[in-house]
C-alpha cells in the first residue's frame, strides 16, 4: 500500500540522513588529527632547530675560547708549553663533554 511505501521510504530516508551524519563526523574527525599532527610536527621540528641552535652556538662559543686562548701558548725552539692559568682548558673539556645531543 501507499502507506507502507511511505514507511518504507521515511525508514530508508532517517537511514541515509544518519550514515550521512556519521561520515561528516569522521571527516571532521580526521580533519581535526591532520591538525592536531601537523602542530606536533612542527612543535617537534622547533623544538629539534633549537637543541641545534644551542649546539652550534655551544660550538661556536668553543671555537671562540679555543681562538683567544691560542694567543697563551708559549713555545720556544725545542720547548712547548701549554698555561692554563684561569683554567680555560678545564672549562672547556667540561663543556664538550656535556654536549648533547651531539651533531654529527
Amino acid at each position: 500500500t501507499l502507506e507502507q511505501l511511505n514507511d518504507q521510504f521515511n525508514e530508508f530516508d532517517q537511514t541515509i540522513r544518519t550514515l550521512s551524519d556519521w561520515v561528516q563526523e569522521q571527516t571532521s574527525d580526521l580533519e581535526f588529527m591532520r591538525t592536531r599532527n601537523l602542530e606536533a610536527g612542527a612543535k617537534d621540528n622547533i623544538r629539534r632547530c633549537n637543541e641545534m641552535e644551542f649546539q652550534l652556538t655551544s660550538k661556536q662559543q668553543i671555537l671562540t675560547s679555543l681562538k683567544s686562548y691560542n694567543g697563551r701558548m708559549t713555545s720556544s725552539s725545542s720547548t712547548f708549553r701549554i698555561t692554563d692559568q684561569d683554567g680555560t682548558i678545564q672549562n672547556l673539556r667540561h663543556m664538550l663533554e656535556h654536549l648533547s645531543p651531539s651533531i654529527e
